[in-house]
């Protein structure tokens, strides 16, 4: 059976690290065969037995292992062999000492199949990160034949790569004659294939400035066939839409591809992808936007379930078989609002691409997908870039952060405990501005300051003055001003009302829209304080209540979001019957369960896409209270409870007397297409009838051929067209 395994393989794994000592020391009855011990085995103080072999502190201050002579101890075939540096018993059952610094001048694990050479430079990290090495430091590594060696490292080494080598004699092949010491993400894995005869492949550390980090190493032999797939540049030309692409392969995996468009931007051409900006009009990019401009050497084109094109090439023996292209659409790009909440999560989230990595940073700028931020290198001279989940963003002097702003604003930055930190400088202020603190560095992590703005819409600059390197995990950008509402145009049978006891909500009909922002540190649905409704008068009829949400990225978990369907007619509110899109990204009826006194969930379980058109409907029927949830084009999901699960309705059951409406708990959303109708199927309150429509309508270009869902109750027509604004959109 032949096995194909791509050159330089790179696995993203999370990493537990539990400390760990490194020792010099060979083993017994292994290789690289030391002059045996003369006296007795003594249980010394400060000594490691294994088997008939002491291990005891040399005068030159390092650990080292006097083994027996044998050197025929040799791997087998179809085994893995996995060594974990920075666990601190797996590291002690290797021989590694397990005090922090003990300098490693050489030890053979007790298997006899690696040899790590410290030359008293390499030490051990104690409880992260591993082996710490040096310059020249090198592992020693039998393989029984074919074999795929692993590395786990890291992204705090300063550089450096490890490079392999043979003896002369072995006429055997690699995938690579090396491989970097630093990745983007703690603990991630990279791979390297040999192919050729049993042997001894010696890994050197080579142009390391200061020092680099080995959390662990595996060798997985195999007497399967490796087949090494070569790598070989490949230049082509696309269009999309009326943009041409024209990118010049790399020259080899680990170097950079070089790409131009006609209009719009390249921001990073890597060997196997590139991210590129464009307009593409407001229409979802498709196969028929695809050109092929190269067809000697490009076999297809194609846009993936994740909306990227991927270029695959008519030379599939060699590397790469395929190209990825992701395109950012300019013109999804908003002008923020008065009152628009915009959070960035750079820890935790990929607002900006884990692409840009320190060996991939931001070339000028990037700008995040809703264009409200945009990353810049400035005058600096090292680019920003993202660092990992636990730092986010890194930051470097000269850097700058760009934030549109709609005029009176909030921008806070949460900052980090580790780096240089460093001072932040507001300009392009078209008003007043100030900082509660400008500092990029806390003692406590993620401690946030705020830099509060008074005047007109403008873009405005931070600017990192910084010794160092400087780390930001998220920001937040709250437009304070008031929106201005539209008047009612037709007051409506039933009209809902703000309860909002904290002074935390803001409910303002912009046209046919309601836009709604609830901002509360001390809110929680669960206990229901500090939350803010927008509920209709209460009523014991069967009514049922239906609305179109958009959701705006919001943080925290289950507590915060946005809640529709029954509460009690009590002051303050102390009841809930809802199906809430919560914090954490889940849909789940959320409400008072018969017996308890506060808020949890049931029932449905699912995800829900901020930003995406969430349609829900919620009745008192005489069955129980119905909810029901559909998102796009999915089938909708559904629930039926009985009065007696819920403590709001489990005495009076139907005739319960219950205001319809929603919960508000630090949530920034859209509403539309709100409806609410009494048992006889009477509309009480129908939104797009209480508000005119503002905007502009569009202007259609061409209509996709219409789409007849299976039941045969709906009919979906895709349309492209522009200039459309406001209630058209």
């Amino acid at each position: 059976m032949k096995k194909v395994v791509k050159t330089q393989l790179k696995k993203r794994v999370s990493v537990v690290l539990t400390g760990a000592m490194v020792v010099s020391a060979s083993v017994p009855s292994l290789g690289n065969m030391m002059e045996a011990q003369k006296d007795e085995v003594r249980d010394l103080p400060y000594s490691v037995l294994y088997n008939e072999t002491e291990i005891e502190r040399s005068t030159s201050g390092a650990l080292e292992l006097q083994p027996e002579q044998n050197n025929e101890v040799q791997p087998e075939q179809n085994k893995t062999y996995t060594y974990e540096f920075g666990n601190l018993d797996k590291a002690a059952a290797l021989g590694l000492p397990t005090i922090k610094g003990e300098l490693i001048n050489k030890i053979v694990t007790p298997d006899g199949l690696l040899t790590i050479n410290g030359d008293n430079k390499m030490s051990h990290n104690g409880d992260k990160h591993g082996l710490i090495v040096k310059d020249g430091n090198s592992f020693e590594v039998k393989v029984a034949g074919n074999a795929i060696i692993t590395f786990g490292l890291c992204p705090y080494s300063n550089g450096g790569k490890l490079i392999v080598s043979a003896p002369d004699t072995n006429n055997g092949e690699f995938s690579s004659e090396d491989i970097d010491l630093k990745v983007s993400t703690d603990g991630e894995e990279v791979s390297l294939i040999y192919v050729g005869e049993p042997t001894t492949l010696t890994f050197k550390v080579a142009d390391l400035s200061g020092q680099g980090y080995i959390h662990s190493l595996k060798v997985e032999n195999t007497s399967e066939d490796l087949s090494i797939t070569q790598w070989k540049q490949k230049n082509f030309s696309i269009s999309i839409g009326d943009v041409e692409m024209n990118l010049q392969g790399a020259a080899s995996e680990k170097d950079q591809a070089q790409a131009e468009v006609t209009n719009g931007d390249v921001y990073y051409a890597q060997s196997e992808k590139a991210y590129v900006s464009l307009n593409l009009e407001g229409n979802a990019l498709t196969g028929k936007d695809l050109t092929n401009n190269s067809p000697e050497t490009v076999e297809n084109l194609e846009v993936n379930e994740n909306g990227d094109i991927v270029v695959t090439f008519k030379d599939k023996t060699t590397n790469p078989a395929t190209y990825t292209i992701k395109v950012q659409d300019t013109s999804q790009f908003v002008t923020p609002k008065v009152s628009d909440i915009y959070s960035f999560d750079y820890a935790k989230s990929e607002i900006i691409p884990h692409d840009f990595s320190s060996d991939n940073p931001i070339k000028e700028e990037y700008t995040t997908d809703n264009g409200i931020l945009t990353l810049g290198k400035g005058t600096g001279t090292k680019s920003p870039y993202w660092h990992d989940n636990a730092h986010g963003l890194a930051l470097n002097d000269g850097n700058t952060i760009d934030v549109v702003v709609a005029g009176d604003a909030e921008i806070t930055f949460n900052v980090c405990v580790y780096g240089s930190g460093g001072t932040l400088i507001a300009s392009n202020l078209a008003g007043t501005g100030s900082f509660d603190s400008d500092q990029m560095k806390s003692e406590v992590d993620n401690t946030a300051i705020t830099y509060t703005y008074k005047g007109e819409a403008t873009t405005l600059r931070f600017t990192l003055a910084s010794q160092g390197e400087a780390y930001l995990h998220s920001m937040t950008v709250r437009n304070t001003g008031k929106l201005v509402g539209s008047d009612v145009a037709n007051e409506q049978k039933s009209m809902p009302i703000e309860i909002d006891s904290s002074d935390s909500l803001t409910v303002t009909p912009v046209g046919q829209k309601l836009e709604v922002v609830h901002s509360n540190k001390e809110a929680s649905i669960s206990s229901l304080n500090n939350v803010g409704y927008y509920v209709f008068s209460p009523s014991q009829d069967t009514y049922s209540i239906e609305a179109d949400i958009k959701i705006e990225p919001l943080a925290g978990g289950g507590s915060n979001g946005l809640f529709i369907g029954m509460f009690d007619d009590q002051t303050p509110i102390t009841l809930a019957a809802t199906l809430g899109f919560r914090g954490d990204g889940t849909v789940r009826n959320t409400f008072t369960k018969a017996g308890q006194a506060t808020v949890s969930a049931g029932g449905i379980n699912t995800k829900y896409v901020a930003g995406e058109n969430l349609h829900v409907v919620i009745k008192k029927t005489a069955d129980g209270w119905y909810s029901e949830f559909t998102q796009g084009n999915n089938d909708p999901q559904t629930k039926l409870y009985k009065f007696t699960d819920a403590e709001l309705l489990k005495t009076n059951g139907v005739d319960t007397n219950v205001r319809f409406g929603f919960a508000f708990s630090n949530v920034q959303a859209t509403i539309t297409n709100l409806i609410f109708k009494d048992s006889a199927d009477n509309v009480l309150y129908d939104q797009t009838d209480c508000y005119d429509a503002i905007g502009t309508p569009p202007t259609i270009t061409e209509v996709d051929e219409p789409v007849i869902s299976q039941d045969r109750t709906t009919i979906r027509v895709s349309w492209k067209g522009d200039n459309v604004a406001d209630d058209a959109a």
